[in-house]
């Protein structure tokens, strides 16, 4: 059989669920009590937007490549009207804590500065900015990249699914070997620009956020979805494809090894997430993967991945304030923080992405992907 077509992939619908909350648990979860490698695995579940980036460009090959052309034009705008309402309403959602934190930041922003980094966020151009990319609504960097992506995506679409077998096998060794090298360059440096830097990557002005650093995982993805297309997997082969990715990644994660940091560890998970894609997107469209609940938490990821840092802030603002304190590195408050963040999320997702992008994609692209980095 055929891999699946796009609306018959649930169960990434699912993997974006997973994925998305790693990255929230990295960000907001107590570790100080768990075992190393535990507290370790949940500490680098910001390598959670690695996977993103190859499932960005595996789903969107997937659903293009039998045309191998695709109108820039109505491309771009049915991009816009799923990703941009959601980010905006992300942006109005964080504004306070973005003009606190340039009042306070020390030195303080000037309203020259702020201005401009609220214009390159509107923009979504803040990762390219050395130092801009976490401010006003931190999880925004990674669509910076996205929207790098989708610039280039109509002119790489054709450039490798017109490849045979053998030329994509090969690019999706240069993916890999160019985010290994990226990675030596970057040893040290950690994931976002410092000022203070003394890598080769933040010498030339860029670290993990950059757009162009990241490009390689975005077209090992498309590679990846050219080299399956038309092609099966037995169940056994995408129970083993899907499981030692996991696996993999777990052990990577998890008992990282200490010369292994910032984008070096990134490249050497881009086998085990790619081997996961593959595996789940050939899964069995009736398995727990794909799920009515798994799917719709995956649906509603983009916006609890775009929500969860500026509600954590406020969260832990109100608690500090209600003379709390001592609970902001508890479980009860991380499991009400949760609960919230779903209930967000989901209005999020059900009264401001999906009208949104009915009302104003392209007429005739029903089948248009969501959103991978969600």
């Amino acid at each position: 059989m055929r891999v699946a077509r796009p609306s018959e992939l649930p169960a990434l619908t699912g993997l974006r669920f997973f994925a998305a909350l790693w990255v929230v648990l990295f960000h907001t979860m107590p570790r100080a009590s768990m075992p190393a490698p535990v507290a370790q695995f949940f500490a680098h579940g910001w390598s959670g937007v690695t996977l993103f980036f190859i499932l960005s460009g595996f789903i969107l090959a997937h659903v293009y490549d039998r045309s191998d052309r695709v109108s820039a034009a109505r491309f771009y705008r049915a991009r816009a009207a799923r990703v941009y309402p959601a980010y905006a309403a992300a942006l109005l959602f964080a504004l306070p804590l973005f003009l606190r934190d340039a009042r306070v930041a020390a030195p303080p922003l000037g309203t020259g500065q702020t201005v401009a980094i609220g214009a390159s966020a509107i923009a979504m151009l803040q990762a390219w900015v050395p130092g801009w990319g976490c401010w006003w609504n931190c999880p925004g960097w990674s669509l910076s990249v996205e929207a790098f992506y989708y610039l280039l995506f109509p002119v790489l679409l054709p450039l490798i699914v017109r490849r045979a077998t053998r030329d994509c096998v090969l690019i999706a060794g240069a993916c890999l070997l160019a985010a290994i090298a990226i990675g030596l360059l970057d040893q040290g440096g950690g994931t976002e620009w410092s000022a203070g830097a003394t890598t080769p990557l933040a010498r030339w002005g860029l670290s993990g956020w950059s757009p162009i650093v990241r490009l390689p995982e975005f077209i090992l993805g498309i590679a990846a979805a050219r080299l399956m297309r038309g092609r099966a997997l037995s169940r056994v082969a995408r129970r083993v494809a899907a499981g030692s990715g996991i696996v993999a990644a777990i052990a990577i994660t998890a008992f990282t090894p200490p010369w292994a940091t910032g984008l070096l560890l990134s490249a050497l998970l881009l086998v085990p997430f790619t081997a996961l894609i593959v595996g789940w997107a050939s899964s069995d469209p009736t398995g727990w993967a794909s799920r009515p609940l798994v799917v719709r938490l995956g649906e509603a990821s983009y916006a609890l991945y775009l929500f969860h840092a500026p509600l954590h802030s406020y969260l832990l603002a109100v608690a500090t304030r209600v003379g709390l304190s001592a609970w902001i590195e508890g479980w009860a408050l991380f499991g009400v923080y949760l609960a919230l963040a779903f209930l967000l999320a989901t209005a999020v997702h059900r009264w401001i992405e999906r009208p949104a992008r009915e009302r104003w994609r392209p007429r005739g692209m029903g089948n248009e992907p969501p959103l991978p980095i969600s």
